[in-house]
């Protein structure tokens, strides 16, 4: 799977443009807008495509879920031991 992605600077340039042109923006500002949207739109693309990866393959899944009972919380502190923490 490919972790980093190139930002086609032509569409970034036509829809910077086509922004100054409509909405009166400055061309700095158009670009500084468009050049974050694409950014975030391609973190949202490798973090879907990192999802989609982990639950073809649960092995390699990084996440899990740590949800203990508050009677065995209740158990592990009340042993007068030390935990480390």
């Amino acid at each position: 799977m490919k972790k980093t992605e190139k930002i086609n600077k032509s569409r970034l340039m036509k829809r910077a443009w086509y922004l100054a042109r409509t909405k009166y923006y400055s061309l700095s500002f158009a670009l500084s807008t468009v050049w974050s949207e694409m950014k975030e739109a391609i973190k949202s693309r490798i973090n879907a495509a990192i999802i989609i990866e982990n639950d073809k393959n649960p092995q390699n899944s990084i996440s899990m879920a740590f949800n203990p009972s508050p009677e065995s919380m209740q158990e592990f502190y009340n042993s007068n031991e030390y935990k480390g923490d």
